[in-house]
């Protein structure tokens, strides 16, 4: 339920500092670089060494893997056919491919159906990309 919370306090936040006249417009910039270039290797190297790597991370990591070649394979050949531009293209494979739901998703997920539902989500999602 914390995450939850967190994800509408910080949505509301950022409506509200919309509005202020004084805060920063280009701020977007600063906050993703301090995410990209800090948070997100120092999580990283935070839970690489508490990781017991068994064949159950292979799905896991096979997924977006697939997701990403599937993206590319559909929009690749989707794209030629209907004329449209390198950048369109590059840009719905990357959308599609790398989708952003880990940073909001999972943890939408997570508090509103627990930790446990992380067997059932797998086990969900590997049925779909089988059919």
């Amino acid at each position: 339920m914390n995450n939850f919370l967190l994800i509408f306090l910080f949505l509301s936040l950022g409506l509200v500092l919309q509005h202020v006249k004084q805060f920063p417009t280009h701020i977007y910039k600063t906050l993703n670089k301090i995410v990209i270039y800090f948070c997100l290797p120092a999580i990283t190297l935070y839970h690489i060494p508490k990781i017991k790597w068994s064949d159950e991370l292979l799905f896991p990591i096979g997924a977006g893997w697939i997701t990403y070649i599937l993206a590319f394979i559909f929009f690749h050949f989707l794209g030629r056919r209907n004329g449209w531009s390198n950048k369109l293209i590059g840009c719905l494979i990357l959308t599609a491919g790398l989708s952003n739901s880990s940073f909001l998703g999972y943890p939408i997920i997570e508090a509103l159906f627990g930790k446990k539902v992380w067997k059932l989500l797998f086990w969900s999602i590997s049925l779909e990309l089988l059919w």
